[in-house]
């Protein structure tokens, strides 16, 4: 039986998954104790498959149940929105991984690492505030989490 908090998570990504027509299979699950400790901040964490490039479409969406239980349907759907962007950007960063492989100097490998992380958290967030409002009817910045 899919839990009522579960429900609401899958409820706000196929909302954009539809929106936007991806081609994308998503499975959702409660983040796991050890990356609740990793990341104890975290509304939704997005990762992809590991199979990547063999299956560039599956992606796993893990929730902190304590967070979404205390957020509005519409701060859900905000969170969502961020995530499937990351979905947009995924291939460069899968492309961008794979270039790095060839760098061999580990300080400039963690530094590009670092930029790179950086840059794409930047591009969502830029796409997040220009398109938020189209797609969900308002500015993201006053969609309010509790």
């Amino acid at each position: 039986m899919i839990s009522k908090t579960n429900e609401k998570v899958k409820d706000a990504f196929d909302f954009f998954i539809k929106k936007f027509q991806l081609d994308v299979t998503i499975l959702i699950f409660p983040l796991t104790k050890k990356q609740q400790k990793d990341y104890p901040s975290a509304v939704f964490l997005i990762v992809q498959s590991e199979r990547k490039l063999e299956d560039k479409t599956l992606f796993f969406i893990y929730f902190n149940e304590k967070t979404i239980n205390k957020l509005t349907d519409d701060a859900i759907k905000k969170h969502a929105f961020h995530e499937v962007l990351h979905i947009f950007t995924w291939d460069f960063t899968n492309e961008f991984a794979e270039t790095l492989k060839y760098v061999k100097d580990k300080s400039l490998k963690d530094e590009l690492e670092k930029r790179h992380i950086d840059l794409r958290e930047n591009v969502v967030y830029r796409m997040e505030r220009k398109l938020g409002k189209f797609i969900l009817g308002k500015k993201i910045s006053d969609i309010i989490d509790p």
